[in-house]
């Protein structure tokens, strides 16, 4: 078939509040069509919607261009996300952290999370010990929040000088930008 609603993948979900006439044009149209009208409204917004962006290897790459092909970049995710897939992809290392999610879970998986939260700070702590990076920056998700918030108190303890900072992609910022706001050096929208 057309569609694999089970692979790993990424996807797009259409959804529309529509009434009179819209309604009637938007439910007239295929799933293709309605996918291909998302895409050119979405590039509207960002011009490469269409190519599957990545913030951080974005990021990483504008920055090895800024800076030269020798400069180290380290990723860090959860265990389990899509990071474990994009990021090697794309050439760069990745360090992982088993850490759940916090929001839109059950309580049986917030209580989980939890109970990983302690170790991702340490391991946060010791991979920026060991890495000794002049900056990190958080792009949300859950790994950003243990890695961000080590390295400001790293830095506040005097144990490293990495300066920290978010990038907030979307108009509406997400649970951990919005919890890291409040302690990061720089925040970028």
């Amino acid at each position: 078939t057309m569609w694999d609603y089970f692979s790993k993948g990424k996807g797009v979900v259409l959804g529309a509040y529509t009434f009179g006439r819209p309604a009637y044009l938007f439910a007239s149209k295929t799933p293709a069509e309605r996918i291909e009208d998302a895409l050119a409204q979405g590039s509207q917004i960002h011009p490469q919607y269409r190519a599957e962006f990545e913030t951080g290897v974005a990021v990483a790459d504008a920055w090895r261009d800024r800076f030269g092909r020798e400069t180290p970049i380290v990723f860090v995710g959860a265990q389990g996300r899509i990071e474990e897939k994009l990021v090697p992809r794309a050439g760069y290392p990745l360090l992982l952290l088993k850490l759940g999610s916090l929001k839109r879970v059950s309580l049986s998986r917030r209580l989980k999370t939890f109970y990983q939260l302690p170790l991702s700070l340490l391991k946060s702590a010791a991979y920026i010990l060991k890495h000794q990076p002049q900056a990190v920056l958080g792009v949300g998700g859950v790994a950003s929040g243990p890695l961000v918030l080590m390295a400001r108190v790293l830095r506040a303890l005097g144990l490293t000088r990495s300066r920290t900072a978010i990038l907030e992609q979307n108009s509406v910022p997400g649970f951990t930008n919005r919890v890291l706001g409040r302690f990061v050096d720089d925040v970028f929208c």
